[in-house]
């Protein structure tokens, strides 16, 4: 099981350029993996994760927080997940509506229970981890 940071996303933080992550909306996509093999080094944006790999409609993380290195936000409830293959992981980006543009921040194929899971074109939620969504 993995969780971590895509390295562009920390590079960039690093350098201090990116938007205040408390003011752009976050958002979360489940993942086929047996469409998408994630790069840590050099996947940057969500154009990077074929659409195909992408299912479901990604859902904004409301009420996050940053506390001491910790990025927080709410449980997400996501609407019909169409049926299909076991969706085994899920990437967190900024969304600026644009593709091209979404920088990748987070990959995790580790939540707990879950994940991974067989949609069945049923509503389905994703509860973050008790110590927060990722820790720097």
């Amino acid at each position: 099981m993995a969780k971590y940071w895509y390295g562009k996303f920390k590079e960039n933080r690093l350098k201090g350029a990116g938007p205040d992550l408390s003011a752009v909306t976050v958002s979360c996509v489940f993942i086929d993996l047996t469409l998408y093999t994630p790069n840590a080094a050099t996947d940057e944006f969500l154009d990077d994760v074929p659409a195909l790999a992408r299912v479901g409609t990604p859902q904004a993380i409301g009420s996050k927080t940053f506390a001491l290195g910790v990025f927080d936000g709410a449980n997400l409830a996501f609407p019909a997940i169409p049926a299909g293959n076991a969706l085994g992981a899920y990437i967190v980006y900024i969304d600026t509506g644009d593709e091209a543009t979404s920088n990748l921040m987070l990959y995790s194929d580790d939540a707990g229970t879950d994940l991974p899971f067989t949609p069945s074109g049923a509503p389905e939620a994703l509860t973050w981890n008790g110590s927060g969504i990722a820790a720097l």
